[in-house]
């Protein structure tokens, strides 16, 4: 497995762990500043900013088919937001849920460029 793809996985992974928080504190369930928001938010954080530095590096180097830098970099904030905003018990549904499928979309479309041929 390529290293990007594995940063990808990386972001793909945390949506998971950031949409199974987000159910947590919608069924009421409270979190530790310290314990629990700080540490995740740093890890999803360091998995952000990995991701955007080797994503950005590999499309510059062999560009994929409908990426971007700008794609990659926006995935990496949005994944780094939801970090944070997963925690609360009341977001802004609308912009939580288009956060979510906007990092999605762009690890799915970027795996399929990498292993579906779509390299430019």
């Amino acid at each position: 497995m390529k290293m990007i793809e594995k940063q990808i996985q990386a972001v793909l992974d945390g949506i998971k762990e950031v949409e199974a928080i987000k159910k947590r504190a919608e069924n009421g369930e409270t979190f530790d500043f310290r314990t629990d928001i700080e540490p995740f938010v740093n890890r999803m954080s360091e998995i952000a900013e990995i991701y955007k530095k080797e994503g950005v590096g590999y499309i510059q180097k062999t560009p994929v088919k409908y990426m971007s830098d700008a794609q990659i970099i926006t995935a990496g904030d949005n994944l780094k937001r939801l970090a944070v905003s997963c925690f609360a018990p009341k977001v802004n549904e609308t912009q939580y849920n288009r956060h979510i499928y906007a990092v999605t979309y762009t690890q799915e479309r970027f795996l399929e460029g990498l292993t579906g041929g779509e390299l430019l």
